[in-house]
């Protein structure tokens, strides 16, 4: 299957748009905007996964190493 990091938007939309294996569609409860908006969720979220804290600008990197435990 691969990593949903490396999935296309498109290919996230049609889960939430018709579900896939156990998870059911959530196309009746979330307009088509709304949907647009989990997939932008859900890649930003898979891309501050893996942001290492020394790419980060000096300002948001002294942030970040403050507020981590």
């Amino acid at each position: 299957e691969g990593r949903i990091a490396d999935y296309p938007p498109g290919r996230i939309y049609h889960v939430i748009d018709h579900g896939y294996g156990l998870m059911r569609s959530y196309a009746a409860d979330l307009p088509i905007m709304d949907r647009w908006a989990v997939v932008a969720y859900v890649q930003a979220l898979q891309r501050a996964r893996g942001v290492d804290l020394d790419t980060l600008p000096p300002a948001l990197r002294a942030r970040a190493l403050s507020e981590l435990p």
